[in-house]
């Protein structure tokens, strides 16, 4: 999956350095008044840019590790200025567990959570690359049916389970005017896995695009 995902990663990096020199050629792009709410939905894919590793570094089992799924979020923000807004975000995902036999995710199917709040900083023009930084937390559910045992052979419950996590991302946006763009964007979401006897910190990836509106734009 982190093979699939880096050509898809190089071209999120090479849309927003051209965005970014392509600014002094769009020219500003008036955003309308300070303070104004916003809205974005978006959908796309996810997957994981770490193996699963137990807490003395070495590789858990052989490969183990999500495929890579998809997601679908949104949130709503307000708009500070031309260059800065604060956002309520929200992403579902939902992946199946690979690895080997004695792997406890092999063959189970999770839905991932994610909830938080960030700071997105945006250039102006109508072409827009931006960054975001946040916080926030993932639930981690596995779906019914799911068989949870460690290598010791400790069997687990599937109830839910919270960390607090880290959110940071960089995508590109499109202005397409009356307060309407669209955007594709990845971002990623760092937290601490310490259950069914793994002990790492993922960073899970969503990648993917979507549709924004600015009241008032």
């Amino acid at each position: 999956m982190r093979q699939d995902f880096l050509p898809g990663a190089v071209l999120l990096v090479a849309g927003w350095a051209g965005a970014a020199a392509a600014q002094s050629n769009l020219g500003g792009t008036n955003y309308g008044p300070a303070n104004r709410p916003l809205l974005f939905a978006e959908g796309g894919g996810v997957g994981s840019l770490r193996a699963f590793e137990d807490d003395d570094g070495d590789a858990f089992d052989l490969d183990s590790d999500f495929a890579a799924g998809r997601h679908f979020g949104g949130g709503v923000g307000l708009q500070i200025n031309r260059w800065t807004a604060l956002r309520a975000v929200y992403a579902s995902a939902r992946a199946t567990g690979e690895g080997g036999a004695s792997s406890p995710l092999a063959n189970n199917r999770f839905r991932r959570q994610y909830y938080g709040a960030d700071i997105q900083l945006r250039g102006g023009g109508r072409l827009a690359p931006y960054f975001c930084l946040g916080a926030g937390a993932v639930t981690i559910r596995p779906e019914s049916g799911a068989r949870l045992v460690a290598p010791d052979g400790t069997a687990f419950g599937s109830e839910s389970w919270t960390k607090p996590a880290g959110r940071f991302g960089v995508g590109f946006e499109v202005h397409l005017g009356s307060g309407l763009s669209l955007f594709a964007d990845s971002t990623a979401w760092v937290y601490r896995w310490d259950r069914y006897g793994i002990g790492y910190t993922p960073v899970d990836v969503n990648w993917g695009g979507g549709l924004a509106y600015r009241f008032g734009y």
